[in-house]
């Protein structure tokens, strides 16, 4: 019986092989967004649960009150001093962690690595789970000459050599491998390749006898019995004398375990994971599987026209109902089953594209179980929801459906209802994908961003960025080289977290007030506009060194200033002279307000900017760091390019117009897919209406127009109540940026003219195979 019933359902699919092959290509896609987003979900809720301290580890943070507002801003570092105060003054505070967030280069036997190194104190892995595999918890980081390794980087040095106590120079000095640690997990909020002893760090004395600085990460590892509340009150009340650029500064303590997903939400700092972000994907995937699923349930229920035939003919030969439901289940169950296969393989084969529009390391393994079991539930669930045509079917599979047939169509409210549905899960991707983008165009535009053009950010090295003539003679080399257009440098600029500030006073008005120390070329080189006035050069008025600057007009608005030319500005000791007028722009994200800005003239060089043309980026970049390592040969050449800094600010809605793009791709290749199968279906059941119609005269033109006429039923409203649900979403979506573009009615017309005209090219395609057949043919095969 099953191999009669196996041998039945092959010849089934012989006979609608492109049915067939729609609904797997349709499921598998809907099956791969589901299994893909089963194991982000997975990944991202690991993160940090391998620590056996997870739940009693602490990150300190830093709280400071920005300008005066009265908004905390919470910063994921802690002075140096804080972790040896708290030892002293707090009984019990032994399990204190320090880690620099400042990673020393390695510079290995005349080699330069870019694995990340970090100096930690004798408690970091007492209290972090890194699986030392070589070496003693207690002697791994006691001398000045100790260095710890990660068994991939130890291996990547050493080869298939034991690298445990084997020496190895590093900065020009020796070193000891005292440990080898096991690699650093992908789902590690922590990551590094080597570890060095801090209190051997040369300016380790000063930093910890210092409340002024940011420089490490402080974790405290609280008792049980510690309440967390408590213990911030505790430290805040001891240190509530030390003081910082004029805004005291408090604690808070981030416990480890939602330190990955929920830094943005809880504390509004920006991190690598986002629990928002992660609703999100569930949501749209939600949607995209649902669209997998309705196509497949459209296709099944226009089949039922020719199976109800079918199964009236079983019925009259004697099958039982239970016989026709399990054949016609059985059929649902293998194209699932092959569906899910083909799911698996794809998302093995696409991963390491997942992983970089992510910035993920997520390992994919068909012998991972939780990842298949869940994946075998939406599997089962996939199958039930399409029980709903089998029931249908075994309903009407009466003895007389052989004589009144079944009549299942696009206009049929079921299937109509689905239709439906499914354009306006397509419409929604394609239309925000669309307005997303539009909002990224206008940060570009903003931000002075220019498509064919690339601003390569050189930052100074750190021993020489005192040595202004080194500096100098470096900047003017490079300019010698003919694909510079434009350049400038500054002083601590272009580092998003190193935005100066200094009180300034007006007419007995006292503000905070940000300052940039530009050369005068940043004006050309970033687009910028001098309203009023002229700029800061130091070379055409040496007095600019000392007694001018240039403001912004919120700097203007904020002192309320009506005449800026007559106008003088103190800060500190200094009285300066305002000579020009920049026009606004952001030096932070849209997301935040214009700040008052005060330019000064460059002290000393730390950055350089040189702008090339796109197609000039490698061959700017070899002679740039030729240049370099002619001045600074003892130096690591980094650069940064200016877009990818400025866009780095905007992660969250780069990633959310990727998914959204592909997303509105594949929901919309699901449609077409399904339109496909349903354009197959009726016309083959309007065979012979095709035929009598070309018999009484009516051109091809007009049979196509009224075909169609079935799907814009179904098109045009998917696309109304789509662009409704996009509105009010790209409104939500919009409102963390102050400045922002306007909701273009372009987005929707093209959306709507871009899946209007493909369903439609699919119609006619699919309609003339049968438009041009001579009638008389489809009426005696009818």
């Amino acid at each position: 019986m099953i191999k009669n019933n196996l041998l039945a359902i092959l010849r089934s699919f012989q006979k609608s092989k492109l049915i067939i092959l729609i609904n797997i290509l349709g499921l598998s896609v809907g099956l791969v967004a589901a299994i893909l987003l089963i194991v982000l979900l997975k990944y991202e809720y690991s993160f940090d649960s391998f620590h056996e301290n997870k739940e009693t580890l602490h990150r300190v943070l830093s709280v400071t009150n920005n300008l005066d507002s009265n908004e905390n801003v919470y910063f994921p570092r802690a002075p140096s001093a804080l972790n040896e105060y708290l030892k002293e003054y707090i009984p019990g505070f032994n399990n204190l962690v320090t880690v620099t967030t400042t990673s020393p280069r390695l510079k290995i036997d005349g080699v330069l690595y870019n694995d990340k190194s970090m100096y930690v104190d004798e408690n970091f892995l007492r209290n972090f789970s890194f699986d030392l595999v070589q070496g003693s918890l207690k002697q791994a980081l006691s001398k000045p000459d100790a260095v710890i390794l990660t068994k991939s980087f130890a291996q990547q040095l050493f080869g298939n050599s034991n690298a445990y106590q084997q020496s190895i120079i590093i900065n020009e000095k020796n070193y000891t491998i005292t440990g080898i640690i096991e690699d650093v997990p992908a789902n590690s909020s922590i990551q590094f390749s080597a570890l060095f002893p801090i209190k051997f760090y040369k300016t380790y004395k000063q930093l910890i006898d210092s409340w002024g600085n940011n420089l490490c990460e402080v974790y405290i590892n609280l008792p049980g019995n510690k309440d967390r509340h408590e213990t911030e009150t505790l430290i805040n009340r001891l240190t509530k004398i030390h003081e910082r650029k004029g805004a005291l500064t408090t604690f808070a303590l981030q416990p480890l375990s939602r330190m990955h997903l929920y830094s943005k939400s809880d504390f509004g700092i920006e991190g690598k994971g986002n629990a928002t972000n992660l609703f999100i994907y569930t949501f749209f995937v939600i949607f995209l599987l649902t669209t997998s699923i309705i196509n497949y349930s459209n296709i099944s229920f226009n089949q039922i026209y020719k199976r109800s035939n079918e199964a009236g003919m079983r019925r009259i030969l004697g099958a039982s109902k239970s016989q026709i439901f399990f054949r016609s289940w059985a059929e649902a169950v293998i194209i699932c089953l092959i569906s899910f296969v083909i799911s698996l393989q794809t998302v093995s084969a696409i991963l390491p594209e997942f992983n970089e529009l992510f910035d993920r390391r997520i390992e994919f393994s068909f012998v991972y179980k939780d990842i298949l079991e869940i994946g075998l539930i939406l599997l089962v669930v996939s199958i039930l929801l399409g029980l709903m045509p089998t029931l249908k079917l075994l309903k009407i599979s009466r003895p007389l459906s052989l004589r009144r047939g079944v009549e299942f169509t696009a206009s049929n409210k079921p299937v109509k209802g689905m239709l439906i549905t499914q354009f306006v899960i397509s419409f929604f991707f394609l239309i925000t994908a669309l307005l997303v983008t539009n909002q990224l165009e206008f940060i570009s535009y903003k931000h002075s961003i220019k498509d064919n053009e690339s601003i390569i950010h050189v930052r100074a090295g750190k021993s020489e960025s005192n040595m202004v003539n080194k500096s100098h003679s470096f900047y003017n080399s490079v300019l010698q080289n003919s694909v510079i257009v434009n350049s400038t440098y500054s002083e601590g600029i272009g580092r998003r977290d190193v935005y100066k500030i200094a009180k300034f006073s007006v007419f007995d008005q006292k503000e905070y007030c940000y300052i940039e120390r530009f050369e005068k070329n940043h004006v050309t080189i970033f687009n910028r506009n001098i309203i009023k006035g002229r700029d800061l050069d130091i070379e055409k008025f040496p007095a600019d060194t000392n007694s001018s600057i240039v403001v912004n007009e919120a700097f203007l608005k904020l002192f309320d200033i009506t005449k800026p030319f007559e106008t003088f500005v103190s800060e500190s000791l200094h009285k300066y002279r305002i000579v020009g007028i920049i026009e606004d722009y952001s030096i932070y994200s849209l997301k935040h307000d214009v700040q008052p800005l005060v330019l000064l003239p460059v002290r000393k060089i730390t950055d350089y900017y040189f702008k090339v043309n796109k197609q000039n980026e490698e061959t700017a970049l070899k002679l740039i760091e030729k240049n370099w390592n002619e001045y600074y040969p003892n130096e690591t050449f980094t650069y940064l390019f200016y877009d990818e800094t400025i866009m780095a600010d905007y992660r969250d809605e780069i990633v959310a117009y990727k998914l959204f793009m592909i997303l509105a791709v594949v929901s919309i290749s699901i449609s077409l897919l399904g339109t496909v199968g349903l354009i197959s279906i009726i016309l083959i059941k309007k065979k012979k209406e095709i035929a009598i119609r070309k018999i009484l005269g009516a051109s091809i033109r007009n049979l196509v127009g009224n075909f169609s006429k079935e799907f814009l039923a179904v098109i045009v409203p998917g696309f109304v109540l789509a662009s409704v649900i996009s509105y009010v979403y790209i409104n939500e979506f919009l409102e963390v940026f102050v400045y922002k573009a306007s909701i273009d009615v372009s987005a929707f017309i093209i959306a709507l003219a871009l899946v209007l005209s493909m369903v439609l090219i699919l119609v006619t395609i699919q309609s003339l195979k049968y438009l041009y057949k001579n009638p008389v043919d489809s009426l005696v095969k009818e």
